[in-house]
């Protein structure tokens, strides 16, 4: 008999967005970023998280298909939580590259609106 193991959904209530195709400025894109870092310190600092290094993270963004689109899976999502990602190994104490101990991934779905919905998350499997 297999034991499952914990999963553990953290919510981000911070907007996220491509930032690929953003024309502002860059005091704007710093102060966004650093309200991203923010709200994932808090999320992690908060939580009740078991000892050791998550086996995977997964970032999932949700968006209304009204006020906000799905993103671009190739670049523009990945880039979209690269604040958040970076705050995420930083909490852990590794890098984020492709060669390091933790698999990162990315989802979005969609949701009814519900404005006690967060925006965003963090998906911890261990």
């Amino acid at each position: 008999m297999t034991t499952a193991k914990p999963v553990y959904f953290l919510p981000l209530w911070c907007s996220v967005c491509g930032e690929g195709n953003q024309r502002e400025n860059w005091r704007a894109a710093h102060r966004r970023h650093k309200g991203q870092r923010q709200q994932a310190r808090l999320a992690l600092n908060t939580a009740t998280l078991p000892s050791g290094l998550p086996a995977a993270v997964t970032f999932v963004r949700y968006y209304d298909g009204k006020k906000t689109r799905p993103l671009d899976e190739g670049d523009n999502l990945s880039s979209a939580f690269k604040a958040v990602r970076d705050e995420v190994a930083k909490f852990f104490g590794v890098n984020d590259g492709p060669k390091d101990k933790l698999v990162w991934g990315y989802e979005q779905g969609r949701f009814d609106g519900d404005p006690q919905h967060a925006p965003c998350g963090i998906v911890l499997h261990y």
